[in-house]
């Protein structure tokens, strides 16, 4: 880390409230997880929050490499917010009104259709059950990844579980320009209001991509996203290039993605001669489960394992259990080929990227393409990105690339 970045995770001023912006590859994720990281080995009770079910063991991770201390994933409490509002309603012994929302009591890990439960009704009812907590089942900090993509109500429901005494800690991490839900963005009144006073923290330069990739990215957010966020993917002055292999393929939209995709897996592993790249390294990102499922078949006729985030049954709501349980134990160091959607792996990175892309009208689509093409993590022995997109509207951008 740089001097910036470790100062936010040490903290040594001992700020309550921080909120900390920047480009996709600033390191966001890092300091977050640095921050959990110290205060877990000072004894704190510590919440790491996440709207993603797969970014949890990434951010667990992250901790663990700080720390250098296996204990610290199993010390750190890190769940994505509507679990969290399950197990607060068991702390707060309110099981009854959880499930009474869901009609049937099924609860929100089988019924993910209701939006007016879940976006507004059931934040409402976990601030009311946070705020009825005893002492010993409050958190001394609350870190919250990925904030764009979330409510504020959300918010409010978490800080009411942090100590009653005021002596609780709150950081959280956002880039707007990754906001794939079309979340509006909490107005400065409404922040003073939840805790967060003075100015945003602003992490400036982009470390994880090469500077080719930043240059790229920046071009998509002038073009695309110029509203977004005022701060850019710069890589820092005086950086010098990786071995950086970026890729478009632009295909008519009657041609399978999948082929192009697993075409675009195989050739990475040939292209990466002297420094191999490993099956185990691949990942490919959809923006579709079908075409993700249809990428997963075809690796396995080539008698390629991988590992998805994707539910098979027929019924909806065995599937959406189905994807939940892969995504609780979907990670990075599985030796598989990765395959997941874009939505589920933001917020990850990899140094051997496929990224599927077939939708880009309006502002959510592009902010999901534009999230998926920054998950490039530069690797000094080559790092490798190939864009297999069927979007018209992005055909111009395209040809920008190799």
């Amino acid at each position: 880390m740089n001097k910036r970045q470790i100062d936010l995770v040490e903290n040594k001023a001992g700020t309550k409230y921080r909120r900390v912006r920047g480009p996709a590859g600033s390191g966001k994720s890092l300091v977050l997880a640095g921050r959990a990281a110290e205060l877990s080995k000072a004894g704190k009770r510590v919440l790491v929050v996440t709207y993603n079910i797969t970014l949890m063991n990434y951010l667990l991770d992250l901790s663990v490499r700080y720390a250098q201390n296996g204990r610290v994933r199993k010390e750190i409490t890190a769940i994505n917010f509507h679990q969290w509002c399950r197990r607060v309603a068991c702390f707060a012994g309110k099981m009854d009104e959880y499930n009474a929302l869901w009609g049937d009591g099924g609860g929100v890990e089988n019924d993910v259709s209701s939006e007016v439960v879940l976006s507004v009704q059931l934040a409402a009812k976990a601030r009311t059950w946070a705020n009825a907590l005893e002492d010993d089942e409050r958190w001394d900090a609350i870190l919250l990844a990925e904030a764009q993509d979330f409510q504020l109500e959300w918010w409010l429901a978490l800080r009411a579980a942090m100590p009653s005494d005021g002596s609780g800690e709150a950081l959280i991490v956002a880039d707007r320009q990754q906001n794939l839900y079309g979340v509006a963005p909490w107005t400065e009144e409404s922040m003073s209001g939840a805790g967060f006073r003075g100015n945003w923290i602003t992490l400036e330069h982009t470390y994880r991509m090469s500077p080719s990739l930043s240059r790229l990215a920046k071009e998509f957010v002038d073009r695309f996203l110029p509203d977004a966020e005022s701060h850019r993917p710069i890589s820092p002055a005086g950086e010098f290039e990786f071995k950086t292999k970026l890729k478009w393929h632009q295909i008519p939209r009657d041609q399978s993605p999948a082929d192009h995709c697993v075409e675009a897996l195989m050739s990475i592993l040939q292209e990466s001669t002297g420094d191999p790249v490993s099956v185990s390294d691949l990942v490919c990102i959809v923006d579709n489960e079908e075409i993700g499922k249809e990428v997963v078949d075809r690796l396995l006729k080539l008698q390629i394992r991988s590992i998805d985030t994707f539910g098979h049954s027929s019924e909806r709501r065995k599937r959406n259990e189905q994807g939940r349980r892969k995504k609780l134990v979907f990670f990075q160091g599985d030796a598989r080929v990765k395959v997941t959607t874009i939505h589920s792996f933001k917020g990850w990175e990899s140094k051997a990227l496929v990224v599927q892309i077939s939708k880009a009208a309006g502002p959510d689509n592009l902010a999901m393409a534009y999230a998926a093409i920054t998950r490039l993590k530069r690797d000094d022995r080559g790092c490798y990105l190939t864009v297999v997109c069927s979007a018209p509207e992005l055909a111009d951008y395209g040809r920008l690339w190799e």
